[in-house]
């Protein structure tokens, strides 16, 4: 429901009975009605409007002479003028005819010009905005031609006279259509300017200037319609229209070229992203992180939050996460270094580069996991399969040996000493020794004897010389005999966790020789991760519930 924002006026759309009352919005606040707008402001004299209430606010047709407000700037209803508060100085039907009466003479003066064939380049663009329907003789047709050929600068040659006949007869010519001189009129408007401006100013300077003069010029559009009907048509507005639109239409063809250059690079880096493996692309898939790395999601923030501020990126492009997933992949899978180079988009060698910067400092902050732990905490933490014939048992010993592969092509073999405890966790890696250390010398120089404190018992998959040594500070081995059976669930239960530390691929095969100076820190990473695991001890009090139940419902 609209109702007239003028003071004093009671007309609104749905109470009146006047179905010719029309009412129309106060013009938008655009470049080409931006001076009508603030003529409509100051004509209606509202205070304390904000910029909502204009552009809702709506002015009746009774405030407008004719009762219809017109899109002419030269027309008395350009701009609202009929208010209570006003007087009129004349009669309305006055104010209407004065452009009519304007129009018509200014058609007299060009038409006594044209008799006296004194007319002008300017007459004719004059003639042009003032009485574009008018009805014109051919003599300003021809001064029309004749400006033309001046700004073209085309010397035509005389054409002999015609011998008068009724197609060129004075009567019939002057009752040619305005379209014939408003296209003329228009052509030899554009070139004498055009010619006119670049004389002074240059071809580049005078495109500019013009641009902006029609940038500047604001003249009211013509309505919808008086261009379906050809009639009262101001093609000075439809013009500048024109040329608006064309250039709101060029502006919007170079921003959708611009948006598809972007889309198609968008695409091309998206589609480079999925081709290579990222951390990005695996975080939300906890079943193929663990597969790649050996570890949970957890374990992985939780490892990625102590390290990756305690080394450097090697490879700037390449986020800490996917640095530590290249170090896990090559410890865990066993990769050659070109394999993953393929796998993440970059050269091997620089796989290796990530490898021998992150592998020691990953060694060296997970080398606290690996701890000897006291009589209490061994005892507390340990099965119930432990607690009958191994009682004392306070870990479990093993030799491990790994093939190492040398830069000259050969191939040799470290052994490592390890221990874990009942519960199933390492908790004693010596460094490497060669095959030819004895294992007296190798334990006694890796500190192991110097562990025990108290009576203990130690668990050993094959016989170890070092009985005498062991029994100094009142400690036994057991082996498993052969045929042993009751206790076949210990020694399944001890030999899952070094299942998982030898099962990491980068054993399976010779160590690459890039990495056998490091060899010592690729054990201790492996050992520490084994130990992020699962415990093995909620497993097998499941698996001793489920017996229990068992047995009693037997």
């Amino acid at each position: 429901m609209s109702s007239c924002c003028v003071l004093g006026c009671e007309n609104w759309r749905n109470n009146t009975c006047d179905s010719k009352l029309k009412f129309y919005r106060i013009p938008a606040d655009t470049p080409s009605q931006k001076t009508r707008r603030q003529l409509w402001l100051n004509a209606i004299r509202r205070s304390n409007w904000t910029e909502t209430i204009v552009n809702n606010a709506h002015v009746c047709s009774a405030h407008f002479i004719s009762g219809e407000a017109s899109l002419d700037a030269e027309s008395p209803d350009f701009v609202p003028s009929v208010f209570p508060h006003k007087q009129q100085n004349s009669i309305p039907s006055e104010k209407m005819e004065r452009p009519a009466r304007k129009k018509k003479k200014e058609h007299r003066k060009m038409l006594q010009k044209s008799t006296n064939k004194e007319i002008t380049k300017e007459d004719i663009l004059e003639l042009r905005l003032i009485a574009p329907d008018a009805v014109v003789l051919t003599s300003i047709e021809k001064s029309d031609t004749d400006t033309a050929s001046e700004c073209d600068k085309v010397e035509d040659p005389p054409e002999p006279p015609e011998p008068p006949t009724a197609a060129h007869d004075p009567a019939l010519e002057q009752q040619r259509t305005a379209a014939d001189l408003k296209e003329s009129c228009k052509k030899a408007f554009q070139k004498s300017r055009r010619n006119i401006h670049t004389e002074q100013c240059g071809p580049s300077m005078a495109n500019e200037t013009l641009k902006k003069k029609e940038d500047k010029v604001l003249v009211p559009k013509s309505s919808f319609k008086d261009i379906i009907t050809g009639k009262n048509i101001n093609y000075q507005d439809l013009k500048m229209q024109h040329s608006v639109l064309y250039q709101a239409y060029t502006k919007l063809l170079a921003e959708a070229q611009q948006l598809r250059t972007d889309n198609e690079k968008l695409r091309n880096s998206l589609q480079s992203d999925f081709s290579k493996l990222s951390y990005r692309f695996l975080k939300w898939d906890a079943k193929q992180i663990r597969f790649l790395t050996g570890l949970p999601s957890v374990a992985f923030d939780w490892l990625l939050s102590r390290i990756e501020y305690n080394v450097i990126r090697v490879h700037p492009e390449f986020k800490a996460e996917d640095h530590l997933l290249i170090v896990l992949m090559k410890l865990k899978m066993g990769l050659c270094d070109d394999d993953l180079g393929y796998r993440f988009r970059m050269s091997g060698e620089i796989i290796t580069a990530i490898c021998q910067t992150w592998i020691p400092t990953l060694a060296v902050l997970l080398s606290p996991l690996i701890e000897w732990q006291s009589d209490d905490v061994i005892h507390k933490s340990k099965p119930d399969i432990f607690k009958t014939k191994f009682r004392k048992c306070c870990c479990f010993l093993d030799c491990v040996e790994f093939a190492v592969a040398t830069p000259k092509g050969a191939t040799k073999h470290v052994k490592y000493f390890v221990s874990t405890t009942p519960a199933g966790a390492i908790s004693f890696l010596a460094p490497g020794f060669n095959r030819s250390v004895s294992e007296q010398q190798a334990l006694k120089m890796s500190g192991f004897f110097e562990l025990f404190k108290t009576p203990s018992q130690i668990l050993a998959s094959r016989t170890f010389a070092i009985k005498e040594e062991l029994a100094k500070i009142r400690v036994t081995l057991h082996t498993p005999a052969r045929g042993f059976t009751a206790d076949s669930a210990v020694w399944s239960h001890v030999n899952v966790v070094l299942g998982w530390w030898k099962d990491f691929g980068i054993f399976q095969t010779a160590v690459p020789a890039s990495y056998e100076e490091m060899m010592n820190d690729v054990v201790m990473a492996c050992a520490a991760l084994t130990n992020l695991k699962m415990s093995l001890v909620p497993n097998v009090v499941k698996n001793q519930k489920r017996k229990r139940k068992r047995k009693d419902a037997v």
